[in-house]
């Protein structure tokens, strides 16, 4: 008995460890259009001067383009900040005092007239340490800015009626019944009730 709660308990630990990670990592999927490149290349460059980030590079040829870093939060609001756009680590020894990310985008011809293009977002958190060291840590994006620029994209291309479609996972999808109906202790008949 004592070695079965004992496990319980472990398990019950391991748990929210699980979905936090699990909830915390979802990027989205790029987005695939049927349009001609250029189309897609200048809806992607309007999207993001439109939302305030100077592009720094452009090389249309490789398909890459690459914003400046911009810092989006400063002194006692950047944890919060920060915790918008990606998953921030614990910090033992200091706390944040600003944050920045940057933007690649990828825009790549595949087959035919489809083109595929991918937001890259790089987040970064400035540490100060009780010693009055700072470093910048990159933390792990949440798919939160992602999900703004492709929406704002998709919209350019399609029109006002896009709307990004989601791959559901396995913890996602509501359950299904399984082929061949109940089997098991289930599948015994039940006694009849009186009324």
């Amino acid at each position: 008995m004592k070695k079965s709660f004992f496990v319980f308990l472990i398990m019950i630990g391991l748990l929210p460890g699980q979905i936090v990670l699990y909830a915390q990592t979802k990027i989205p999927d790029p987005l695939r259009f049927y349009a001609k490149y250029t189309l897609v290349w200048e809806a992607v460059r309007t999207t993001l001067t439109e939302m305030q980030m100077d592009i720094r590079l452009e090389d249309r040829a490789a398909g890459k383009m690459y914003t400046r870093e911009y810092e989006f939060s400063n002194a006692t609001l950047a944890a919060g900040d920060l915790a918008k756009y990606c998953t921030l680590p614990n910090l033992t020894d200091g706390n944040w005092s600003k944050a920045r990310y940057e933007v690649e985008s990828v825009i790549e011809r595949m087959e035919g007239d489809e083109v595929q293009f991918t937001a890259n977002v790089t987040v970064a958190g400035l540490k100060r340490d009780f010693q009055k060291q700072e470093t910048w840590i990159t933390c792990p994006s949440n798919g939160g800015l992602e999900r703004r620029i492709y929406a704002k994209v998709g919209s350019k291309i399609m029109g006002g009626k896009f709307k990004p479609v989601e791959k559901k996972d396995f913890w996602d999808k509501s359950p299904q019944p399984v082929p061949g109906g109940r089997t098991g202790p289930d599948a015994l008949p039940k006694p009849e009730r009186r009324p």
